[in-house]
């Protein structure tokens, strides 16, 4: 008779069979699985959401090429008016400028002592003149003061004439001449004579011209032509 633990063992075969198609328990697994899928998509979008966190800086690359000049940028607004600077040195003067339209004046006067006589026809007084520098045509006003002195005898006349010209020769009586008579009646006498006279001679262009005092005298006796004053007056055309 053998006993229990000598009666041969029955081998036991693991159930490897799916679960069967019953009821409640696919339905169940189902769901799981579409849960793990679906917590595997949120997982996965969460990771490209989320970064990690930043790694290490990497080191500084080389300076690569300059690019090329860029165009022109527009121009900018304009700035404010800067301070007023220091006041620099003063120039150099300029050079006279040419004489205005108006009127030009000139004068000269002499002390000589000139003497002429009865014998002396249109001589220059020496030193009686004036001269002018004119920007134009026009005309030219001389006016003179002499003083002469005459030695007069009685029983002879005296007579000195002066004239204003532009030139040194030659003489020709006219309204313009200065002139002084004494009368061979009056008594000998040393007479001291102011004359008084002018001329208006023309002038074509411009230039510098010079006026003559031009003397004669008639009668015996010596004249001194003493002293004179002259001016001359530039009117434009």
């Amino acid at each position: 008779m053998q006993s229990p633990s000598d009666a041969p063992k029955q081998a036991v075969v693991p159930n490897t069979a799916p679960p069967t198609n019953s009821g409640g328990g696919l339905g169940l697994w189902n769901a799981l699985s579409l849960v793990a899928i679906g917590l595997a998509v949120v997982a996965l979008a969460l990771s490209v959401a989320l970064p990690g966190p930043s790694g290490a800086m990497g080191p500084v690359g080389q300076v690569g090429p300059q690019g090329s000049t860029g165009g022109t940028g527009p121009t900018g607004p304009q700035g404010g008016t800067g301070g007023t600077g220091p006041t620099g040195p003063t120039g150099a003067a300029g050079a006279t400028g040419p004489a205005g339209p108006g009127t030009i004046m000139a004068s000269n006067s002499v002390v000589s002592g000139y003497s002429v006589t009865g014998s002396t026809s249109c001589a220059p007084w020496p030193g009686a003149n004036v001269t002018i520098t004119v920007t134009g045509p026009g005309r030219v006003a001389i006016e003179e003061n002499a003083l002469v002195v005459i030695a007069h005898t009685a029983g002879t006349p005296d007579e000195i004439e002066l004239y204003l010209q532009n030139s040194t020769s030659g003489c020709t009586f006219d309204a313009w001449t200065g002139v002084y008579y004494v009368d061979a009646a009056q008594p000998t006498q040393l007479i001291n004579q102011e004359i008084s006279f002018q001329n208006v001679l023309n002038v074509s262009q411009a230039g510098t011209y010079t006026f003559y005092t031009i003397d004669r005298a008639g009668g015996g006796a010596a004249v001194s032509c003493y002293q004179a004053g002259l001016i001359a007056t530039f009117y434009p055309a």
